[in-house]
């Protein structure tokens, strides 16, 4: 049906000046409810900072009172929110040595769901338990822990635990777990810089014929990284990498 036709039935097309009024009442609908929503947004990021802020304060308060708020912590730990456990364990890890009543509460937060409240946990178990002795059996499990930031909190605090650490890692090698004997031999790589003493070396040859494939990859790389690969490790390394890459 043509312009014409249509005018002539009664139906008459939009002048340009409505077209441009729709339009700049359409702009204007769009600028307010955008206009609306990045304040909305702005307001919900305040607020968020607001927050932010009062819980660092809080923190800071019963850090400040030392082991008087170890019973507040301790509370903390059992709050719903894993931030407010986070920062009970960040406060514990702070004070140190002086709260140890609080370590069982710390030792149950290293299996708490949420990894960021793990990893806390590792850290403040380290830093209230002086005692490598009992410290690095708690630890030594979370080495093998789904979540890389537990690992790595568990691997910072068992370096600086030493020969314990190290000897703990050796007998890992022997677990039962294929979890445990890979995050022993990581572990044991990278606290000896890549370059492990040799019989930590022959405790790592012995899993390049593990049955399971991830511990026998993983002890490859160890002979190969360390620099006491042979020929044949780096073909075979070399096998499994393909095979898998497939």
């Amino acid at each position: 049906m043509s312009s014409n036709d249509r005018a002539g039935r009664g139906l008459p097309l939009p002048t340009v000046g409505t077209c441009a009024l729709v339009a700049a009442v359409l702009g204007a609908a769009w600028f307010f409810w955008t206009d609306s929503g990045a304040r909305r947004r702005s307001r919900e990021i305040d607020q968020t900072s607001d927050e932010a802020v009062t819980r660092i304060q809080a923190l800071e308060a019963l850090i400040a009172r030392g082991r008087d708020s170890v019973p507040e912590l301790m509370s903390a730990l059992s709050d719903p929110d894993p931030k407010a456990r986070h920062g009970a364990l960040v406060a514990l890890a702070r004070i140190g040595p002086q709260v140890e009543q609080a370590l069982p509460f710390v030792q149950g937060a290293l299996q708490d769901p949420d990894a960021i409240v793990r990893s806390s946990a590792v850290t403040a178990l380290a830093r209230i338990n002086g005692n490598a002795e009992t410290a690095v059996p708690v630890i030594a499990p979370l080495l093998a822990d789904p979540a890389p930031q537990v690992r790595d909190a568990s691997f910072a605090a068992l370096v600086q635990m030493g020969a314990a650490a190290r000897d703990r890692a050796l007998r890992m090698l022997r677990s039962e777990s294929p979890a445990a004997r890979t995050a022993a031999l990581r572990f044991l790589l990278r606290a000896h810089n890549g370059w492990p003493a040799p019989e930590v070396v022959a405790a790592a040859r012995k899993l390049t014929a593990d049955p399971d494939e991830e511990v026998r990859v993983t002890a490859l790389e160890f002979v190969v990284r360390s620099g006491w690969g042979t020929p044949n490790d780096l073909r075979e390394l070399r096998a499994i990498r393909d095979r898998l890459d497939e």
